[in-house]
């Protein structure tokens, strides 16, 4: 009997330390955008999540062959796991570009290396693109491999991330504020600028624990919620991003 207590003891103490470990780690994860899915999901109207994720990195003023371009852009590509692909090249007034490209059915990929030259200079630039269909969760993974991959190679890790929902028919101004006011609520955010109208919805705001993002003044944003109407296809579309939107609205 005496036994018996003894390993139970045991057991409820290994359970205390995992459920205290699990919630120091909980603590330290970084907040991505994915968190506020069950709200966005959670709408009447929810149709759909699309994921965008944008980054470009300056890679050194050599001049490279175009073996070495493209030997660096399958090693970019296999740190996404791609394996399958085709090589592009273009020119354009001093700016050269060899990419690898690949489309899915649900995901289209875009790795480049731009060249920019003159008589005295060359830069040369990684970019990526990709756009993924219906799987937030593979945004926010992709964008963290991306950011892993640069910063192995000694570069910025500037890296825009953007999820957008779409639900059928028109939000009125306080159905865009109920839905803004919860994501903000879930991230815990500080709002650093705001424009709350039906022409134009736009919240800039600072959360504590997501990725960097840039200053205005003393100010940091590093997230960017904004809510617009389509009229051709009468879908409300609802953009959230770290840092900030890029793409038009």
């Amino acid at each position: 009997m005496k036994t018996n207590i003894k390993w139970l003891s045991i057991g409820i103490a290994i359970l205390v330390i995992s459920i205290i470990i699990m919630v120091v780690f909980r603590k330290d994860e970084e907040v991505i955008l994915t968190d506020a899915m069950k709200i966005m999901t959670m709408q009447d109207s929810y149709i759909s999540t699309s994921g965008e994720i944008r980054a470009a990195a300056y890679y050194g003023g050599m001049n490279m062959t175009s073996y070495e371009k493209k030997g660096l852009l399958k090693k970019l590509a296999k740190g996404l796991g791609i394996t399958e692909y085709s090589f592009e090249a273009s020119w354009d007034m001093g700016r050269d570009t060899i990419c690898i490209k690949k489309d899915g059915e649900y995901a289209a990929t875009l790795i480049s290396l731009v060249t920019i030259e003159d008589e005295n200079a060359c830069a040369q630039y990684i970019m990526y693109e990709l756009n993924i269909e219906d799987s937030p969760e593979s945004v926010c993974h992709y964008a963290d491999i991306i950011r892993n991959e640069l910063r192995n190679l000694g570069l910025d890790d500037d890296v825009t991330v953007t999820l957008v929902s779409n639900y059928e028919g028109t939000f009125d101004i306080d159905a865009k504020n109920k839905l803004a006011d919860e994501v903000l609520k879930c991230f815990e955010s500080d709002i650093v600028t705001e424009n709350r109208t039906d022409e134009l919805f736009s919240i800039y705001a600072y959360v504590e624990g997501m990725s960097q993002g840039i200053k205005v003044g003393d100010k940091e944003i590093n997230f960017n919620i904004a809510i617009n109407h389509n009229e051709e296809t009468n879908q409300t579309r609802v953009y959230l991003a770290a840092p900030i939107i890029e793409m038009e609205y």
